[in-house]
């Protein structure tokens, strides 16, 4: 386990490309396109699944007697989709059962939590990693036709009041 914020995250970011590499995702988006389908994953590694309303939690992963994740039906698919992909995360990494609330979408960058222990913070980033991996944002950005100056504040306004001039 990590012993601190930055190798926490490199745990997290390694893990996720460890089972995008092991599940040839990679190559499923480029022939079918689409997005990272964290419930596909959920199921192609065998790990069971159950969608349910869960009161005063957005998830929970379970190792014992076996593995399994639940997710809250009770927000939007989004935050279930980054809510699985971080139970996901859970299990890749053979932590310990987490029961995760609200805060996992609330936690700060570079807060230690409480004991030293960076489980919740490899979670993390192995959802950041798993469903926005960067060959993704690449592929959809070449896709777009997007270049480095389309991502830089002057070039957005310059190319909002172009757009204008053109209405």
């Amino acid at each position: 386990m990590a012993s601190d914020y930055a190798s926490a995250v490199r745990a997290g970011t390694m893990a996720a490309g460890r089972l995008h590499r092991e599940l040839d995702t990679r190559a499923l988006i480029e022939t079918q396109g689409g997005s990272v389908d964290v419930f596909g994953a959920i199921h192609a590694v065998g790990l069971p699944l159950l969608l349910r309303p869960l009161k005063g939690l957005l998830g929970a992963y379970l190792s014992a007697p076996a593995p399994g994740v639940l997710v809250t039906t009770e927000r939007p698919m989004s935050i279930q989709r980054f809510t699985a992909a971080h139970e996901l995360g859970h299990f890749s990494m053979r932590h310990e059962p987490s029961l995760d609330d609200e805060s996992i979408l609330r936690r700060m960058p570079m807060s230690p939590e409480p004991g030293n222990n960076f489980e919740e913070t490899e979670a993390d980033a192995f959802a950041i990693a798993f469903m926005m991996p960067k060959w993704l944002v690449l592929a959809h950005s070449a896709r777009q036709g997007w270049q480095i100056d389309h991502f830089r504040p002057q070039c957005r306004l310059s190319a909002l009041a172009a757009d204008r001039r053109q209405l």
